[in-house]
């Protein structure tokens, strides 16, 4: 959270072969990244040339939250 942070292509590269392999996927992976900027979740920042990314420290209720509703709606699919 916060000060720690990783380098984007990395947790893109850490996601399913169906999202990083195919057009759509990656285009569903940007909107998703796009989103969670917009709701202030992560922060993303140019560190050693590279896009990095971390979790906002001050949505921690809300993205604990988020991932709560996630977890009751997928059920056992739910992975993390």
């Amino acid at each position: 959270w916060g000060g720690a942070h990783s380098e984007l292509n990395r947790v893109r590269k850490s996601l399913p072969s169906h999202f990083t392999e195919s057009a759509k996927g990656k285009k569903l992976v940007d909107k998703a990244i796009k989103n969670l900027v917009n709701l202030e979740f992560i922060w993303i920042s140019k560190k050693t040339k590279e896009d990095h990314v971390s979790l906002n420290p001050r949505k921690t209720k809300e993205i604990n939250e988020f991932i709560n509703e996630v977890k009751e709606k997928m059920g056992n699919r739910f992975v993390m």
